[in-house]
């Protein structure tokens, strides 16, 4: 509901089918963007293919997600600590912890950190390749946990916190600048901007 604020020369739209067979994006066209907010991002090797020629095209994919399948971590020469590993952790702890996370200087303009009290739910990159990655932001530990990769003429963002686009994070304090710095990485030339919502429901 929100995107429209954030986008205003934008078309805003939801989409709930596979990559590839969109329907508020073309496979062809540049300047749109897709952003997918999930627990789990887990693609086969046909949907990773399709959204690898998306974002050539000149488009922009932001990914925000607990846990990412093992082939989109080989594609992006990467490691992350598994979710499924963690969660008892964080489940045997809640109430004794808080998330805090942070964004990098450059390209941001200052490292604040931004915080809420609850379970944390937020994972990290222990292994990148930074010939083609480049850090955007850390979780409490200063591990990253946000990063950018180039494709063709587009961009990849992966984010390891979702839990920061929840409500409660948002409303915290002033963490919505948190979430408004986040997104601002997306092209402002973006024409469409389409909040995915196939991969929360996929199996």
């Amino acid at each position: 509901e929100n995107l429209g604020t954030i986008f205003p020369a934008a078309t805003i739209a939801t989409n709930k089918k596979e990559p590839g067979y969109w329907d508020s994006l073309s496979n062809y066209d540049s300047d749109q963007a897709l952003i997918i907010v999930t627990g789990n991002f887990g693609p086969d090797e046909y949907e990773m293919k399709k959204i690898i020629q998306f974002m050539e095209e000149g488009n922009d994919v932001f990914i925000s997600a607990m846990n990412i399948s093992y082939e989109v971590t080989q594609m992006m020469k990467c490691d992350i600590n598994a979710a499924e590993g963690l969660m008892y952790y964080f489940e045997q702890n809640e109430g004794s912890d808080l998330l805090s996370v942070s964004l990098s200087k450059p390209p941001f303009g200052k490292k604040n950190s931004y915080t809420y009290p609850g379970i944390r739910y937020d994972f990290y990159f222990y292994k990148i390749d930074t010939t083609t990655t480049t850090v955007l932001g850390y979780d409490k530990s200063n591990n990253p946990n946000f990063v950018h990769l180039k494709a063709g003429k587009g961009n990849l963002y992966v984010h390891l916190a979702p839990m920061t686009f929840s409500n409660y994070f948002l409303l915290h304090h002033k963490n919505i600048s948190y979430y408004e710095n986040v997104l601002s990485v997306i092209s402002p030339a973006a024409k469409k901007v389409v909040w995915d919502e196939y991969f929360i429901s996929k199996r």
